[in-house]
């Protein structure tokens, strides 16, 4: 589990009247933590803070260019390299990554946001020195942020954990954000004893709505919001959720979410607590109707279920106000197809919402009238699109020219989803095996 730098600091955010250098509760004091006492001290600050055994885990510090280097050390096999590209082609044809993006620019590209992480597999932190001071508060922050997982990790299993709850890319953002939400809770609280005030005076609900604000505003102007979502969603998010949590149950309460997350993204946004405006489940199976069946010159690659999340970011980045209006994606399943011949890549995205009107609206978002015409085809730069409504469900079909748009029937029939082993990575993290537990704020 990685800390995004990006997010580092938190004390912008927090309204503080004085930072005080006075050990406080917990045991909590200004110190570098490369030091062993510095880190012992941390270790038994996240035991006081969350309840439990002191971690014992090993912590190591490397910099930022020896840490992007392991990182994009890895090599793909030549499956799982064309496997990348073929994806990130079909994610391109919606702005959502580069077509161009490698696997080891992407791995670097992720390197670069990680403060810290604890690495579930070799029960190991890791401090990556960025140039940061490595005695502030914040360093020291990251630290009881880390022995929190550490914890996590002895009491649940995390790569077990991972392996049971993570079945696609929606449910490994709801999972994780409740790992990286407690992390992030207590290693908050950690930072404002440090500054000598009161964990139980900090309105850290008004912080943490701050704080997915500044995500959300990042993520539309990001070119990575699918292998970066570890930053824009599961720390903001998962905190405000665990935060809440916090507030109603105390700390016991939100360890038992790592095993039982919500549902998906959408129930992650909507906040703990909140039911679902209609009474209906947070997120709807397609089923039988997830995978588009395409002509025979069109191989089926590989598809995934975005949630909604990605896909209210998908549209905001056209109009911002979906934001506010459409966090109503109940379902979706993207899929990616070669094409035999030429091995251009063909992409289709069903997304379900809660109700048709709002398909509608979504699809106008985008500058796209259904209401007057549906299905409709367009070009935008070089790629090929047709949109069609059915009911609740938008059908998004993306070409790279219009022979092949052309030879997509226009009234799609639809399957499940193949019973297949997975090659693609959805995001960096899911190709590197076990996956880490990170805190970037």
């Amino acid at each position: 589990m990685s800390f995004p730098r990006m997010f580092g600091l938190l004390l912008p955010l927090l309204p503080l009247a004085a930072c005080q250098d006075s050990s406080t509760t917990c045991g909590l004091r200004l110190c570098d933590i490369r030091a062993a006492a510095c880190q012992q001290m941390a270790a038994q600050a996240a035991a006081c803070l969350r309840g439990g055994a002191v971690p014992a885990t090993p912590v190591r510090v490397v910099t930022m260019a020896a840490y992007q280097n392991e990182e994009s050390s890895v090599v793909p096999t030549a499956a799982e390299d064309h496997a990348f590209h073929v994806w990130h082609t079909g994610l391109a044809h919606w702005g959502l990554a580069p077509a161009s993006l490698t696997y080891a620019q992407a791995a670097q590209i992720s390197a670069s946001s990680v403060a810290a992480e604890y690495a579930p597999d070799k029960k190991l932190i890791t401090i990556v020195d960025g140039g940061d001071a490595l005695d502030s508060r914040w360093a020291v922050q990251t630290l009881v942020h880390e022995y929190v997982h550490a914890m996590q990790d002895a009491q649940v299993d995390l790569v077990a954990l991972a392996a049971v709850q993570e079945t696609d890319f929606d449910r490994t953002l709801a999972t994780e954000a409740m790992v990286e939400g407690e992390a992030t809770v207590l290693g908050d609280q950690a930072e404002v004893l440090l500054f000598g005030d009161s964990v139980a005076t900090t309105s850290f609900a008004s912080i943490y709505g701050n704080y997915k604000r500044y995500a959300n505003g990042s993520v539309v102007a990001s070119t990575m919001p699918v292998d970066l979502a570890w930053v824009y969603f599961h720390y903001p998010y998962g905190a405000a959720y665990q935060q809440a949590v916090y507030a109603k149950g105390g700390v016991l309460a939100m360890a038992p979410l790592l095993s039982a997350p919500p549902s998906g993204s959408r129930e992650v946004m909507a906040g703990y607590g909140v039911a679902e405006p209609t009474g209906a489940p947070f997120t709807e199976s397609l089923g039988a109707e997830a995978v588009a069946i395409l002509p025979d010159r069109f191989a089926y690659v590989d598809s995934n279920t975005y949630g909604g999340w990605l896909a209210t970011v998908f549209f905001a980045r056209n109009d911002l106000n979906a934001w506010t209006n459409l966090p109503n994606v109940v379902g979706d399943h993207f899929s990616v197809y070669e094409e035999s011949a030429t091995g251009q890549v063909v992409s289709v995205w069903r997304l379900r919402f809660t109700t048709a009107a709002l398909a509608t609206t979504a699809a106008a978002y985008l500058g796209v009238d259904l209401a007057t015409k549906n299905p409709t085809e367009f070009a935008s730069g070089t790629t090929q699109y047709r949109f069609e409504q059915r009911d609740r469900d938008l059908i998004l079909v993306a070409a790279p020219v219009a022979e092949l748009l052309a030879a997509i029937p226009a009234e799609l029939a639809f399957a499940a989803k193949p019973t297949k082993i997975d090659v693609h990575p959805t995001t960096v993290h899911a190709i590197r095996c076990p996956r880490r537990l990170s805190s970037n704020q």
